[in-house]
């Protein structure tokens, strides 16, 4: 059976690297300056070469000449594939082809516009117009003034609609449903794309019948595809309070999403519009993102809702001390970690009141991390003052 190109260079990796290292820790460096085992040279003698040649050889249930032979006819091929991809050499012919073509849209895009731009009035339409934007947008979802007219367009029909309603719900309610469909083919060109998820939401506004429950699947639906699509996020606060679900439902939807992947911004703020923090649920959410944080410290995402949820005046004194002392066993075991110190420095700022020693404290922090992040230096050096300054009225 013939073996594919891909099985021959996973068996070539797979033996590469024992050969090649009893070669190369043993024996000096070949005059030829050939290093790689792909490169074979056989009419060098030598003692590199010679060795390679005889541990392939070697090989149990390999033909090594026959592999060395299969190896040099494909050296031109294996040099032009990146992660099994095919790289394609770039010739002056090519940029020259890759450069007319280019061309040659934006001469098809000027063109559009301008047949577009040309006809556009507030009291009707061209639908060749109408078809030329569509167009442009498939290849371009970004492009404002393509939605902007679009809407013009839709407002056109809706004013038909309401001098006539028996006669043109209908035909308004099948111009919006091909809109939607519209900015769905958008989103698969882009699926951030400000101005087509803007659309979608304006064409559902002034439909006769939206589908808010649609939208709302089709939403988790999307964020279960790529849950750090904050476009998305933002979409989804919005059809919230158009199909009345429960706040209990969402919380526990955020939870989900976080216990999937807590290194997400989005899923964090969307969390804090969801609820504000009250004595029964703040030592719920302090133990979620203490979860996240101690399990990568790393991470910003959970810290800066940490920082949120310390803010709030309900939170004890003592879960505050608790924190704190858990923070200081963090950095034991993870003392390059800025983040840690920040935190640090948000607790002792908020027990000040407490207790004198956490102002001298929280200006060994601020010095500990001027020296750990020295990109901010001007930052922390402010922050520094400040405690100092604090630290001095104490």
């Amino acid at each position: 059976m013939a073996v594919s190109y891909r099985e021959k260079c996973s068996t070539l990796l797979k033996y590469r690297s024992e050969v090649f290292e009893v070669f190369t820790t043993e024996i000096p460096a070949c005059s030829c300056s050939i290093s790689s085992p792909y490169r074979v040279n056989k009419t060098c003698k030598c003692r590199m070469h010679k060795t390679f040649i005889e541990d392939l050889t070697n090989i149990p249930s390999r033909n090594g000449k026959q592999w060395l032979d299969e190896i040099r006819s494909l050296q031109a091929v294996s040099r032009g594939i990146a992660h099994g991809r095919l790289k394609v050499k770039s010739t002056e012919e090519q940029k020259a082809e890759k450069q007319k073509e280019q061309q040659r849209k934006l001469q098809a895009y000027r063109i559009g516009m301008k047949k577009i731009l040309s006809t556009r009035n507030n009291d009707s339409y061209d639908s060749e117009s109408l078809a030329i934007s569509t167009q442009l947008l498939c290849v371009n979802p970004d492009i404002y003034t393509l939605w902007n007219y679009r809407k013009e367009v839709a407002l056109i029909e809706k004013k038909r609609s309401d001098e006539n309603e028996l006669e043109s719900e209908d035909t308004l309610e099948k111009f919006l449903d091909k809109e939607i469909t519209l900015t769905e083919q958008c989103l698969i060109t882009n699926p951030k794309s400000y101005g087509s998820w803007h659309h979608r939401y304006w064409v559902l506004m002034i439909h006769p019948k939206p589908n808010w429950e649609k939208e709302f699947n089709l939403c988790t639906k999307y964020l279960n595809y790529d849950d750090r699509n904050f476009h998305c996020w933002d979409y989804r606060r919005l059809l919230v309070n158009k199909i009345g679900i429960t706040l209990p439902a969402e919380i526990k939807f955020s939870t989900e999403r976080l216990n999937n992947n807590f290194s997400n911004y989005s899923s964090w703020h969307y969390r804090s519009t969801l609820r504000s923090l009250e004595d029964s649920c703040i030592e719920h959410e302090l133990d979620l993102v203490q979860s996240a944080v101690f399990t990568d410290p790393a991470d910003s995402s959970a810290w800066f809702y940490l920082r949120w949820v310390l803010s709030h005046p309900t939170l004890s004194i003592e879960k505050k001390q608790e924190l704190l002392e858990a923070f200081e066993q963090l950095q034991e075991l993870e003392p390059d970690c800025k983040w840690i110190l920040l935190g640090k420095c948000w607790l002792t700022g908020s027990l000040i009141m407490r207790a004198n020693k956490y102002a001298d404290e929280r200006v060994k922090f601020y010095k500990e991390l001027i020296k750990l992040d020295s990109l901010r230096k001007g930052q922390y050096e402010d922050y520094l003052s400040i405690a100092e300054m604090i630290a001095a009225q104490r």
